[in-house]
Order: C-alpha cells, then structure tokens, then sequence
C-alpha cells in the first residue's frame, strides 16, 4: 500500500475572520443589485448531467467569471439531474433580488468571451455562458488566480490564498437553507456529532468502475489512527464521522475499529446506494457534504469532486489555525481552472539524479497535469530554464497567480 501524506494548511484565523467578512460582504453586493432589469449579469446554463459536486463546481466557475467581470450571476438549469426548484430547496438562491432570468434576455443575449483579464463581450448588458462538461477557462477569472488586492492581504497569515478564496467562493454557491440548518442541528444531535472529528468519504459503487482507484477501508483509516487530531492526550472519544455509498463499510468499520466512535448516516448510503437520482439522495449528500466540512481533518480522494469540495469549505470554515487533508490519489485540482503553478522557496541543485532538475529562489514551475501528485517529490517545467524534471516537493510552495477581479475594486479596503 502506497501512503500519500497529508497536508496541512496553515492559517492565522484572527486575520482571515475579518478578511472573509468583507469577501462575503462584496459578493452579496454584487449579486443582489438594487435594480435588477438594469443590472448587468451573466446568464449560466447549467446543462452537465453530472453529480452534486460536480454541479457545484460548474457553478463556482461560472461565480468567478462573474465577480472578475464585475456582473451579477443567474443560473438557468437545463439538466437531466437537477433542477433549479431541487437544487434551491436545499441552498438559498444566489440572490435575493435578481434571481429570475429574464427569457428574452436568454434566447437573445450573446455569448461570453474574453481572453487573459479582458472580456471582450464586456460592452453588453447581458450575456451568457453555456456548461456542459468540460470547461477550459477562456480568461484569467477562473480557479487557481486569486483577486489581486485579496493576494497582498491574504500573502502572509494563509499558506494557500487562492485555494482560501476558491473555498469562499463555493461557500457563497452552497450557503444552505434554514430547513437544511435544522435538520443538520437535528442529525448532529442523533449522532452525537461533536468536534475534534475525522471525516471519511469513501465512495464505492459508480466512482470506482472507471473514474478512480480502489482504496480499501485500511489505506483511509491508516491516516485516522495517525491523527494527530484524535490523538492529543485527553481527547475521547475518538470521532470519526463517515460518509459512504457502501453500508458495508460502515459494518467493517465498527466491527475492526472497536475504539473509536464511528458515526454514519445510513439511510444516505442507502439512498447513494440505491436512489441516487431521488431526492432523498440529493439531500443525502446535501448533508454529508455540510457535516465533512465542519470536521477538524478529512480523509479521501481529490479524485472526487465532493472530496475537492469538502476541502475547499474545510478551507472557508475553519476558525482552527490549521486545517488537514488526507487525499489517497491526487493533489487538489480544479478541472476548469487555469495551469498549477509552484513558486520555488528554497533552491536545489541535482546531485546524483539525473531525473531531477535545477530550481532557484523564485523560479516559477508548471506541474504538469499527467503528473500531478507532488508527495515527497513533484514533477514541472521550470519557466526559467525551460528544463522539465522532478524537484523536492519541500523546496516549493504553491503559486496564486494574481488578477485583477473587478468587482472588488480598490475602494473596499482590502488593504
């Protein structure tokens, strides 16, 4: 068994609290407009057939173009796995007063374009974007760039700014109901649910047959029984909260890992299992996603998009000075996002490897997606040499390529 490492992000929670305030203040702003029919907006078509956190990552692209141009998002759906009336009965809309989209306005406004930091469609009031699996970014508003005035803020007390700014903006798209509120207060209560808490998301059925590896009970509790989270003296019981589409695995759980209190949601495996397309399936993940995000260190696979998405809320909700990740396949990812850059912290010169290349202070490296795992060792081309080769993992940090959002200005102080 291959034992990947886990990874720490550090953060100063005083600093990022007041920081995340303004963030939320200026997406509110921007998405409920005092006069909606003269608000300029962008229309999302919503047309995937994909999975919960593959929507809601659709969404958060469409969230970011919208905030680097400074318009206010509306979504139409037109898939065949959720509706708008299904997808708003568990999260509040993205506005309060612009939330209707106007039919005239779908069938004649343009399409969106742009390139680099320009939209070049940014002369109409209204225009509209088509999603519909994958997406290649065609500006630098996308996933992985940071605001810049949120980059000089964020540089010092948060160790991966644009993944912090990745999670707000996922945070807005997934701020849930107050029904959904209830009943989470109500399953926490039934399941004793209480920090410190590991979570586990162990997806079984569908994911493993042709987008994922196999990775038994043991490689995910491996991490759980090294939790330094559990583990510090006096903490007991030991938490640890799964969530699955296998009711077996839960039974396995229990049965080998006698001393540690494991909690599960059944009738979610169940529905997951059986249902996924029933409405008690979708509010099933609804509230293992929202209980996996509220623990104090996650267990899973970033190939999956609801392991990306518990990290990034992880990332927003956090008032711990660190937050941990265990993924057992691949480094954090954002398919429709811009290229993985690592900036380099420390130098290193190859010795005997001749796989290895040269890195110096501040040189800038492409990870190459084909190998994107970065444990002890990461893989790229370095900007400067233009020689491509693996480098220690140790020596670099990850890179928040900065772009001017405009709907953040720099009247907001930021600062």
């Amino acid at each position: 068994m291959e034992i990947y490492q886990c990874t720490t992000v550090q953060q100063n929670p005083e600093t990022t609290i007041q920081i995340q305030k303004k963030v939320e203040k200026i997406m509110f702003k921007l998405q409920n407009p005092k006069t909606c029919k003269s608000a300029r907006k962008l229309i999302c078509i919503m047309r995937s057939g994909c999975g919960h956190g593959c929507l809601i990552h659709h969404i958060g692209i469409c969230l970011f173009l919208a905030i680097g141009t400074n318009r206010t998002l509306q979504l139409h759906f037109d898939t065949p796995t959720y509706t708008k009336y299904q997808f708003e009965s568990a999260y509040l809309p993205l506005s309060e007063t612009c939330n209707e989209v106007d039919e005239h306005e779908l069938e004649t406004s343009p399409t969106m374009q742009g390139n680099g930091s320009h939209e070049t469609t940014k002369h109409h009031r209204v225009v509209k974007l088509e999603i519909n699996g994958a997406f290649s970014p065609f500006t630098n508003f996308a996933p992985l760039t940071i605001p810049t005035q949120l980059k000089f803020t964020l540089d010092g007390p948060h160790d991966r700014p644009h993944h912090w700014w990745i999670g707000h903006v996922l945070a807005y798209v997934t701020r849930v109901q107050p029904s959904v509120k209830v009943d989470l207060k109500q399953l926490k209560r039934k399941l004793g649910f209480s920090n410190p808490v590991v979570g586990l998301h162990i997806r079984r059925s569908d994911k493993i047959i042709d987008e994922a590896d196999f990775f038994s009970l043991e490689d995910y509790m491996y991490h759980v029984t090294n939790s330094s989270v559990l583990h510090r003296s006096g903490n007991y019981p030991k938490n640890v909260f799964l969530a699955t589409d296998d009711p077996d695995v839960f039974k396995r759980a229990k049965r080998k890992y006698p001393t540690y209190n494991i909690m599960t949601i059944h009738e979610n495996s169940l529905s997951a299992l059986w249902k996924r397309d029933k409405q008690e399936s979708f509010f099933g993940i609804v509230h293992d996603l929202q209980l996996l995000s509220e623990c104090d260190q996650f267990v899973g696979t970033f190939s999956s998009n609801v392991g990306r998405l518990v990290y990034s809320l992880m990332l927003a909700k956090s008032r711990q000075e660190s937050v941990t990740v265990c993924s057992l396949d691949d480094d954090y990812m954002y398919y429709g996002g811009v290229s993985r850059y690592q900036e380099v912290i420390t130098e290193h010169k190859p010795t005997n490897t001749s796989d290895e290349i040269e890195i110096q202070v501040g040189d800038l490296l492409y990870v190459s997606p084909a190998r994107y795992k970065c444990d002890q060792r990461c893989f790229g081309t370095n900007a400067r040499s233009r020689k491509t080769g693996f480098y220690p993992a140790n020596k670099v940090k990850e890179y928040a390529q900065p772009v001017t959002y405009q709907g953040f200005g720099w009247d907001n102080d930021l600062l």
